[in-house]
């Protein structure tokens, strides 16, 4: 699967809004399977922009978001504006 940089802008920015110090975080986004979300998700928490839970089992690849890092708070900063992205 190829890393998709605006899946990645989608999926910090309904993190940032549901934001959970506590469990994890169910987000959809639309136009992207659960697998391409997940999959993000998993890259995202490799590249310490957030934590996320390794929910995966036997049959089912399944990341979900817990919270952002301050790495991710601050990506999202310089990403937030839609004219310099």
């Amino acid at each position: 699967m190829q890393r998709n940089i605006d899946l990645i802008r989608e999926i910090l920015l309904e993190v940032e809004k549901k934001d959970s110090p506590t469990g994890w975080i169910d987000i959809e986004i639309d136009g992207y399977s659960k697998e391409q979300v997940a999959y993000h998700v998993q890259l995202l928490a490799e590249a310490s922009y957030m934590e996320a839970k390794n929910l995966t089992t036997k049959g089912r690849f399944n990341w979900k978001p817990v919270r952002l890092t301050w790495q991710g708070h601050d990506f999202l900063d310089a990403a937030r504006d839609n004219t310099i992205w």
